[in-house]
């Protein structure tokens, strides 16, 4: 399967997913330390009747499904990951993962090389993506219709 996008448009799609990854991995760490899953029983509290029970139970298990559902992403995420070359890997962790320094590259590479090894890490990593997730869930991660309105052959 070739892709018939500009590099910006795959660039757009790879920083969207791992931004997603980077929110999804904070969040999860929030809801462990902000929620306590297990009901505590406080014998001395009395019962307010205009208030239903059930309310507290609804809220509890939306945050147990949003918990579930952002461990769902990162793992998926974290498959992706693992199968990618080990010189895609490190040019994903330097370029979007760890991005301290935008000329990280300057040392390492020259400008030719440097965007074709961009364009080979971008192609793999959506080619790989796309084996987890099918292109209409790609566009719906990107929320580009411009990108999705594309051809891909």
């Amino acid at each position: 399967m070739e892709l018939n996008l500009k590099l910006r448009e795959k660039d757009r799609i790879v920083k969207e997913i791992i931004e997603k990854y980077k929110r999804a991995q904070l969040n999860i760490l929030f809801l462990d330390q902000h929620y306590n899953y297990y009901p505590e029983t406080n014998l001395f509290k009395i019962r307010d009747t205009s208030i239903p029970y059930n309310i507290g139970e609804s809220s509890m298990l939306a945050q147990m499904q949003k918990k579930q559902n952002l461990e769902a992403y990162v793992l998926v995420v974290e498959q992706i990951h693992s199968c990618l070359s080990e010189d895609t890997l490190d040019f994903i962790k330097h370029q979007y993962l760890n991005f301290y320094d935008s000329h990280w590259w300057e040392n390492k590479y020259s400008r030719s090389s440097y965007y074709r090894m961009k364009n080979a890490a971008l192609n793999e990593y959506i080619m790989i993506a796309l084996q987890f997730y099918s292109l209409k869930d790609l566009c719906k991660i990107v929320e580009n219709p411009r990108i999705a309105s594309r051809k891909w052959n």
